[in-house]
């Protein structure tokens, strides 16, 4: 059977995105079987399992998280220049409206915003840095959202990638208090607690599959991720911390990443924009280019 392969990329990029095969199909207008099939069918071209099905979930293999980033940046690529090519109708213009959380908007958003302006000078944005971008939805064009959301019916959704949920401690506690080997053992450490995040005295693990739900006490509780990461840096304990906001400190030996092989699944990364009104060309030229400029490799560790 024949494959095409950008039907095959996009398939596999709208099963993902949906989170089923149902919602997947009826997406792209084809049967769910259609879908199975070509999905099957590009797995055995590629000769590996790009997605784990069970009856419940769908969850990536190492290969598949790594074909997804890939494949979502080159989609994005396409409809870019395919845009562009046509003149894109009405030019983006106008004020643009944006949300992003307050550390990762500093890091991975605001550096590309002067391209972006120089790119569609009839533009201009207004960038808000918050705690969380999913509460800011209704008064803005474009909200980036760190983990997976409901999807409003006026909203569209674009996927910029995934990051690690990574535990850590300074060296300086680790010699002090030890090093955790499992999650049960983290009752026995301090912990840095982020209230800005919900349950957050319950830290969530994998191990062999299984689900593991571990609940955590503190002295020190936050409600910035800056903090939590100045604490942990101090040596005030163990910290949960997102893998962008790690990488410079596990590289030069300031952090230790621990119980790795307990860690949850990556997680999603999206900007949820507007599907309708006056503002679609300049929300449809911003979330194309910042799906082309996210650093994937800066993402993890």
């Amino acid at each position: 059977m024949t494959i095409d392969r950008l039907d095959a990329m996009r398939t596999f990029v709208a099963i993902v995105d949906a989170g089923s095969f149902s919602a997947a199909a009826k997406q792209l207008g084809v049967s769910v079987p259609a879908i199975s099939r070509r999905l099957s069918g590009f797995e055995e071209r590629l000769g590996t399992p790009l997605l784990r099905r069970t009856t419940r979930t769908l969850e990536r293999t190492e290969y598949g998280q790594i074909y997804y980033d890939r494949a979502t940046r080159i989609l994005a690529e396409i409809e870019e220049v395919e845009l562009e090519l046509a003149g894109m109708r009405n030019a983006p213009a106008g004020l643009l409206r944006v949300a992003a959380p307050s550390v990762f908007g500093r890091t991975f958003v605001a550096p590309v915003i002067p391209e972006f302006l120089s790119r569609y000078p009839r533009v201009r944005v207004d960038l808000s840095l918050v705690r969380q971008a999913e509460g800011a939805e209704s008064t803005v064009d474009a909200a980036i959202q760190l983990g997976g959301s409901d999807q409003a019916r006026d909203k569209g959704t674009r996927a910029l990638g995934s990051f690690r949920q990574v535990l850590c401690a300074a060296p300086e506690y680790l010699r002090r208090a030890g090093t955790p080997r499992s999650p049960e053992e983290l009752s026995q450490h301090d912990c840095i607690l982020e209230s800005s995040v919900a349950d957050a005295s319950a830290w969530r693990f994998q191990h062999d599959g299984h689900d593991i739900e571990q609940h955590i006490q503190g002295r020190l509780v936050c409600d910035d991720s800056e903090a939590v990461l100045n604490a942990a840096l101090a040596g005030s304990g163990v910290a949960r911390i997102p893998s962008f906001q790690l990488r410079e400190h596990v590289r030069a030996h300031k952090l230790e990443v621990l119980l790795e092989t307990f860690e949850p699944p990556p997680t999603a990364m999206q900007v949820s924009y507007s599907k309708q009104g006056p503002s679609l060309p300049k929300v449809s030229a911003f979330v194309q280019f910042l799906t082309n400029h996210i650093p994937q490799e800066k993402l993890g560790l």
